[in-house]
């Protein structure tokens, strides 16, 4: 009974490193662009997003169920005509980059499986002036529009565990920037398959 007893002791102390501490990871995926991209006055005609995206990020879970993430995300360029208040034709382009920053939530399913969930914010969404943000395109543009209120990212997940330090991920994230409805919108859904490693 007492040699079961330590020879098992050296798997749990593993299990119990491998459920906290740091961890970095990234991903390879598609976006999907839901945003609203008519300007006051304006009809934009034809709207699309260039893929793929990818993402990478840095960890620390406390504890088992809970920890907190930062990361780096490029999710395409959505490429736009329309035509302005005088029947001008236009076109312009945005790249959307995010750098999400928020908690992390884990869901253990057994020895291997894992469900992910996070909400955070996306901390660099815009540029303050006062009471007005100000937005730079690919091609110089700037956009004046109402700041957000809500400059959020939320998503969720699934990890298969190889070995001890390994995973391989399943996630969805989405980036929202909610304006005005006379203002630029980008909302993008993000869908990606990659690894992380867990320190």
């Amino acid at each position: 009974m007492a040699i079961s007893t330590l020879m098992t002791f050296p798997v749990q102390a593993d299990e119990e490193v491998r459920d906290t501490g740091f961890y970095v990871g990234g991903g390879l995926g598609i976006a999907r662009d839901d945003g609203n991209y008519t300007f006051t006055g304006a009809n934009v005609t034809s709207q699309e997003l260039t893929n793929p995206g990818a993402k990478i990020y840095v960890g620390y879970r406390a504890v088992r169920y809970f920890g907190i993430e930062i990361g780096y995300a490029k999710l395409g360029d959505t490429t736009f005509e329309g035509v302005d208040s005088n029947g001008v034709p236009f076109s312009d382009r945005f790249t959307h980059e995010a750098v999400p920053f928020g908690f992390v939530g884990f869901l253990p399913l057994g020895d291997r499986w894992e469900l992910i969930a996070r909400l955070g914010s996306v901390i660099n969404s815009t540029y303050n002036t006062e009471q007005t943000c100000v937005r730079q395109t690919r091609w110089g543009t700037v956009v004046q529009q109402n700041c957000p209120s809500t400059p959020i990212t939320w998503g969720f997940g699934v990890r298969y565990r190889i070995g001890t330090k390994w995973g391989l991920r399943l996630d969805y994230d989405s980036y929202a920037l909610k304006d005005s409805a006379r203002s630029p919108r980008a909302e993008l859904n993000f869908f990606s398959i990659g690894a992380d490693y867990r320190f």
